[in-house]
């Protein structure tokens, strides 16, 4: 049996059945589906309507399968589907699930009523055609924080306020996007450990749900964020920054799953409908993800569409900020040409969605 150790607490962690999902039923195994849940960056749990019986069968099956998996969940008796729902409420205890593959409709029904995205083994295969799985983008976006309240407390400060705001236009990211009522209901469900942290630092940690410290919900106006603040030093510098007026910023950050968005025609418009949450953060310097091209990494699109590194990140920068040049464009159109197919000769690239081509080009290096 293939054994991964566990990494630190919560770890990432994705469900997988077998029969119909990693096997087919005539014995087959899907080679896709198995390379690409071997490259995700974390924990394979097997959880089967095997009966525990056919244990060392089964052990047998994923090996000739190549599976790497660090738990095999099989079913004591009863209900397969009551053993893959109960079996996921525990595993979302102990881990953050990314997602749970099983051919199986109930059984996809059922992690979602948990808050867990559910997929199909086709879904899993279409992440990874060359053997690599594309995980899952985790954006950040900020705002500055709305009606926050400071209270004192007994060891330490009660933070309130939102990290998100429904139906408010973001800034340019260049796009501009807006959140829909019900984008964090099915995450929230979920029970993941949520984190809330200083600067996105996963070494100061500022509250968590699974310890209380931190509470989320989501109401008519957007995403509320209670948390009681450490009486740590950067817990007090913190209160004391807020207080002053130095720090009324906040972030989260969040992936987005399949469907779970849309865009208008021309890309200039997105709408969140879903969102997977992964952390909140008090933030002394607020930033949009996706317009930190400063510290991105163009080496490979450079090398690839043979052009300068630097030039390319300052184009970048430029058609985020609106002061684009000329020269500017045409390099980016040129970078564009190169390294992804051609649009045909009568269509207009906008540089909303050129800025996306970039950005999954550069990704996929």
């Amino acid at each position: 049996m293939f054994i991964e150790d566990r990494g630190p607490s919560d770890p990432p962690a994705v469900i997988v059945d077998i029969d119909g999902t990693v096997i087919t039923f005539d014995g087959t195994t899907r080679v896709a589906v198995v390379d690409a849940l071997n490259a995700f960056d974390g924990s394979r749990i097997v959880v089967t309507g095997r009966s525990e019986d056919d244990r060392q069968q089964t052990v047998e099956d994923l090996r000739r399968a190549g599976l790497r998996y660090s738990a095999l969940k099989m079913n004591p008796g009863g209900s397969t589907i009551d053993h893959k729902r109960a079996t996921a409420a525990e595993l979302l205890t102990k881990y953050d699930i990314a997602y749970a593959v099983d051919d199986d409709p109930a059984a996809r029904s059922a992690y979602r009523d948990l808050g867990i995205t559910a997929r199909t083994p086709g879904d899993v295969a279409q992440d990874a055609p060359d053997g690599r799985t594309a995980q899952m983008k985790v954006e950040q976006r900020s705002i500055t924080i709305d009606d926050f309240e400071l209270r004192s407390a007994e060891d330490g400060m009660s933070f309130s306020g939102y990290a998100a705001v429904f139906d408010s236009p973001s800034q340019p990211l260049p796009f501009v996007e807006s959140i829909a009522p019900g984008a964090f209901s099915r995450t929230l469900k979920a029970r993941n450990n949520v984190r809330m942290l200083l600067n996105h630092d996963t070494s100061r940690v500022l509250g968590t749900t699974r310890a209380k410290t931190l509470r989320l919900a989501e109401d008519s106006k957007g995403l509320h964020v209670e948390a009681d603040l450490p009486d740590t030093s950067y817990g007090r510098d913190l209160s004391v920054s807020m207080r002053r007026g130095d720090v009324d910023s906040m972030s989260f950050g969040f992936s987005v799953p399949k469907g779970g968005d849309t865009w208008n025609g021309d890309g200039s418009q997105r709408t969140l409908l879903e969102v997977r949450l992964h952390e909140v953060s008090v933030v002394t310097f607020p930033a949009y993800e996706a317009t930190s091209a400063q510290v991105r990494d163009y080496s490979a699109l450079a090398s690839r569409a043979q052009a300068d590194e630097d030039a390319i990140a300052s184009a970048m920068e430029a058609l985020i900020d609106g002061s684009l040049t000329q020269d500017q464009a045409d390099l980016l159109r040129s970078v564009v040409d190169q390294a992804a197919p051609k649009p045909e000769p009568s269509t207009s690239v906008p540089m909303s969605v050129l800025q996306k081509q970039l950005d999954l080009i550069a990704k996929s290096l």
